[in-house]
């Protein structure tokens, strides 16, 4: 319920302020996603949102394809808080330093495939990343990992 609240602000503030990035999409049909995990296995670009949905396919782009094709709704990124990065997809994060659907906010860090995206979520609105994409088009650098134990989550900052 608490998300819901969170997706559908972000959604009609969106709306408001006319930045949409795309017209004529019911707004009762959008897919707020807050959590983005990018990872590849065998191959294959595999993304997973904090709503269940999951994409996969041969690149970024044919990933993100099969993930909105197969949601229930519009995938809009345009609100994602929070990227998680597995190791295996670190090789991504130059495209993904070039899309402009995603929200240029977003903080950046590692995570291991497989973790619970919304209690990921929930720990990294209380311990935000210092990394986000648009520090990150502009400096580069490295990026602060999330470490899940036992449904108990720490964010490691780069160099500690």
């Amino acid at each position: 319920m608490k998300h819901g609240v969170i997706y559908m602000v972000l959604a009609a503030a969106v709306i408001l302020t006319g930045s949409l990035p795309f017209s004529n999409h019911d707004v009762g049909k959008l897919q707020p996603v807050e959590t983005l995990a990018v990872a590849v296995e065998e191959g294959t670009v595999v993304l997973e949102t904090d709503a269940g949905d999951r994409g996969a396919g041969s690149t970024w782009e044919a990933a993100m394809e099969n993930l909105k094709a197969t949601a229930p709704g519009s995938v809009f990124l345009g609100t994602v808080s929070f990227l998680l990065l597995d190791d295996s997809a670190l090789e991504l994060l130059p495209v993904i330093l070039t899309r402009q659907e995603i929200n240029p906010a977003c903080s950046l860090c590692l995570g291991r495939r497989g973790m619970d995206l919304e209690a990921a979520g929930a720990y990294l609105r209380a311990h935000e990343p210092e990394k986000n994409l648009r520090l990150m088009r502009a400096e580069g650098g490295a990026l602060p990992r999330l470490l899940e134990e036992d449904g108990r989550y720490l964010l490691v900052q780069p160099g500690n």
